[in-house]
């Protein structure tokens, strides 16, 4: 048997369910008509040298395979009727070049396991991760729900509080302005007899004020009176001196007086006798 390796394109516009279609459809006939597919690799979009059919894109899928000639020509006029198929080429190969691509394609499905381990790492991390963040989800929406409970019943208390506090308003008004304005009578009376008895003790105040000043005018006199006699009192030897002008004291021998002096009817202080009328 040959050693070949098909190499054809596909549409890019196709979806990926037709895709595995076509490609399983080809490896089918390859193992109907007697031969065996030694690997089947699809590469992801690439772009064209140049356009083909109207197209500038296109999926790579590769098969190597061993069969007959008669294989080889069936195989090739099926893709050529296949619409999916935009471009195919079918080569034979050596026993080197079969070697190197056993290696290749050793490499490529090492290569495609260690991608596959990645995704499905990566897979694994993003459940992980989609997990975490459904329970922190859990988490918040349970908070979230218990403090809007909370805020609730917050609300409704203040709700009934200020209900309560409105009514209670709506029922002490009635009485609140009668004793307000009682009270307001009984300490505006106290102020308007405070403001009559005010005038009445400042004349008090005043003649409080008079009083002292007479008593001090008239101390000063009797102040005064009684500080002169103290202050005659050294000077008191001359108060002799109007004994002596007494008309009842006689002239000392020798001395005359010019003055007359009284004496019974019909004498006289010269000597002489006096008519009698």
């Amino acid at each position: 048997m040959t050693h070949y390796e098909c190499i054809y394109i596909l549409d890019p516009d196709l979806e990926e369910a037709t895709q595995t279609e076509i490609v399983t459809r080809f490896n089918d006939l390859v193992s109907s008509q007697g031969g065996e597919v030694m690997h089947t690799e699809v590469w992801l979009k690439r772009r064209l040298a140049y356009a083909v059919k109207g197209r500038r894109d296109g999926f790579y899928v590769v098969m190597n395979f061993d069969g007959d000639h008669a294989l080889l020509l069936e195989l090739e006029r099926l893709l050529r009727l296949e619409e999916g198929v935009i471009r195919q080429m079918t080569v034979r190969l050596t026993d080197s070049d079969l070697e190197f691509r056993k290696k290749a394609i050793e490499v490529s499905e090492k290569a495609r396991e260690e991608s596959a381990a990645r995704a499905a790492k990566a897979a694994e991390a993003a459940e992980v991760r989609a997990a975490e963040k459904a329970a922190a989800d859990k988490i918040k929406a349970a908070e979230e729900a218990a403090a809007a409970e909370a805020a609730a019943v917050v609300e409704a208390a203040a709700a009934a509080e200020q209900a309560a506090a409105e009514e209670t308003a709506d029922e002490e008004p009635a009485e609140e302005p009668a004793e307000a304005t009682a009270d307001e009578a009984s300490a505006e009376e106290p102020a308007e007899e405070t403001a009559d008895e005010e005038p009445a003790a400042e004349p008090a105040a005043e003649t409080a004020d008079e009083e002292p000043a007479e008593k001090s005018a008239e101390a000063a006199p009797d102040k005064a009176s009684a500080e002169e006699p103290a202050k005659e009192t050294p000077d008191q030897e001359p108060a002799a001196e109007p004994a002596a002008e007494t008309p009842d004291e006689e002239p000392a021998a020798g001395e005359t007086s010019d003055e007359p002096v009284e004496t019974k009817e019909g004498e006289s202080t010269d000597g002489g006798e006096t008519d009698t009328k």
